[in-house]
């Protein structure tokens, strides 16, 4: 029988854990959104990049839509997240404030701190927040 591995204590689980202090911004339709017509065009190439812009600047972990295998959306529920790696809410609302369909009035968002905890992004969260307070100097 194979050995059974030893049980964490408490002092390791904390010392594994990532507490990397992100900020997710959760959005929904607003005003005359209709996703068939406002993800086509002009509107959706700004949008798409100045989410590359983000990317390539080092403040965006992560961003999709939610629900993406629903067949019906259900506009009160959001319609997609992303993750910014900044140093405070402030900047993360600044920056969820220039999103392309927010400025147009055909979405609305939520700015959210969060915390990673666990997971493999751990190492790109902590990455992506030290890039930020170098070039914050």
């Amino acid at each position: 029988m194979a050995d059974q591995p030893t049980p964490l204590t408490r002092e390791q689980i904390n010392a594994r854990m990532g507490r990397v202090p992100l900020f997710a911004v959760f959005m929904w339709a607003d005003g005359d959104y209709d996703s068939e017509t406002s993800w086509r065009g002009e509107l959706q190439s700004e949008y798409l990049r100045w989410q590359l812009d983000l990317q390539d600047r080092g403040l965006l972990l992560a961003a999709g839509p939610l629900d993406y295998d629903l067949d019906v959306r259900d506009l009160a529920r959001p319609l997609g997240m992303y993750i910014l790696a900044v140093g405070s809410k402030d900047e993360a609302q600044r920056i969820a404030d220039q999103e392309p369909f927010f400025r147009s009035g055909l979405r609305k968002h939520r700015v959210s701190a969060y915390f990673l905890n666990e997971g493999t992004a751990i190492a790109e969260g902590r990455r992506l927040l030290g890039r930020w307070a170098q070039e914050t100097r």
